[in-house]
């Protein structure tokens, strides 16, 4: 083990539940059909997504896409 840096109990590892993840912002495509954009297929009804699930490129994409409506919840 390196130092400095201490294992924890596994029981107590299992016991922690998994942060959950913020959803920050709500995109919305502007076609009826849909719009696929960073890899997601994107719907009209819209989804709230955490804007930590993309690259800095991903969301340059989507922000500046006319096509998609990115509202920050």
């Amino acid at each position: 083990m390196k130092a400095g840096v201490t294992q924890q109990d596994p029981e107590a590892q299992a016991a922690t539940p998994p942060r959950a993840q913020a959803r920050t912002h709500r995109v919305s495509a502007v076609p009826g059909n849909g719009f696929w954009r960073a890899g997601r297929h994107w719907t009209r009804a819209g989804t709230e997504i955490d804007i930590g699930d993309f690259t800095e490129d991903e969301w340059a994409a989507l922000t500046s896409e006319p096509m998609l409506v990115v509202v920050a919840l």
